[in-house]
């Protein structure tokens, strides 16, 4: 079984015995790294798009990082992109969008497993008066040495209602 199979494996029948729900050791502080992940990496893309950041393997080694080698990612189109065609997207990205807002709106965690964190957060962007949003759901895994020692494995992106 490959590591993306038994990792949503275990996110289903995670959700199915209701485990999902369980509350967090006390003094376990993932969430609170998956968190500052999440808002560090989006502030990552807003600095990208607009060219705050240099195209240089050193500004987007922030996003290199920090996602794991099998990492993939569905979009709201439902389309299922891997780590390559994501590298490749992005780093043709930078300064395409010199305007570019993005927030992070009501994040919430899950303790899944060992190591392993699940959150789903609000994605918002703006650019002029449009502002668009999607509901993500992302997975991570514990990994020492990284900024907020977790890694992204999995992203799960769904179109918000405009307002």
């Amino acid at each position: 079984m490959t590591i993306r199979a038994k990792q949503a494996l275990l996110l289903v029948s995670t959700f199915l015995c209701g485990c999902a729900s369980s509350p967090m050791p006390v003094n376990y502080t993932m969430d609170d790294n998956c968190k500052k992940e999440v808002f560090e990496l989006h502030q990552f893309f807003q600095d990208w798009f607009s060219a705050k950041l240099p195209n240089s393997s050193e500004s987007f080694a922030r996003f290199d990082r920090v996602i794991g080698k099998d990492f993939e990612l569905v979009s709201p189109e439902g389309v299922l992109s891997d780590r390559i065609a994501i590298v490749a997207r992005l780093t043709a990205g930078h300064g395409s969008d010199p305007e570019a807002k993005i927030w992070i709106e009501d994040f919430q965690a899950r303790y899944v497993g060992e190591g392993l964190m699940q959150v789903t957060y609000e994605e918002w962007q703006g650019q002029g008066d449009a502002v668009r949003g999607r509901l993500s759901s992302a997975l991570f895994r514990h990994r020492a040495g990284l900024p907020n020692q977790v890694e992204w494995l999995h992203v799960h992106e769904g179109w918000l209602p405009a307002n």
